[in-house]
């Protein structure tokens, strides 16, 4: 059994540049996470996401390969890093590491580095409907977005996910899934 203060760190997908490569935000988040693990702060690293459903072209990579292999450039050991490659936006990030990941592990003690454009806001309401009370969870910022357009685009996404998900108890990660197949247009095509 490990020391570590965590159970594991999830890095929400996005901070990859059309071609591929990683935005200067996304490797500063990585390389916190490398460095976390490397202090014993965590037993693993979650790294989220197949890649945006805004982007013009699926790239050859997913995100949450092309984070993987970047933590292991940075000394990260690829058997205590697990990727969950079906999301395609923040709900499915959470979603997805929940039911694939973090049951699978009966991990519940978790930080989250959320990327440089989330509003802590909308990841801790995430973090509570997708998790639910099982789960302790802290919010690791490594920059944020305070441009007042990004600020107006996550508010506007938070009260969008809200009037999706508020019906919805806490935790129950079904009922999360089943409405974002049915709102999403990412999923939509299953």
């Amino acid at each position: 059994m490990s020391n570590a203060s965590y159970d594991a760190i999830i890095l929400l997908g996005g901070g990859i540049n059309a071609d591929g490569s990683l935005m200067d935000t996304a490797k500063v988040r990585l390389e916190k996470a490398a460095w976390l693990y490397a202090n014993n702060d965590t037993e693993a690293i979650i790294t989220c996401g197949s890649h945006s459903h805004k982007a013009a072209e699926r790239p050859k990579i997913t995100e949450a390969q092309t984070f993987a292999d970047y933590l292991m450039t940075l000394g990260g050991p690829r058997e205590h890093i697990y990727l969950e490659t079906e999301s395609q936006e923040t709900v499915g990030n959470l979603l997805f590491a929940k039911m694939h990941i973090l049951i699978r592990h009966s991990w519940t003690n978790l930080i989250v580095i959320p990327t440089y454009s989330h509003s802590t806001a909308r990841i801790s309401y995430l973090l509570k409907k997708i998790l639910g009370s099982g789960y302790d969870w802290e919010i690791l910022r490594v920059g944020e977005n305070k441009d007042p357009a990004n600020l107006a685009r996550e508010a506007k996404s938070l009260q969008y996910t809200k009037d999706i998900n508020d019906p919805i108890a806490d935790g129950d990660h079904e009922a999360v899934y089943k409405r974002l197949m049915e709102t999403h247009p990412a999923y939509q095509q299953r």
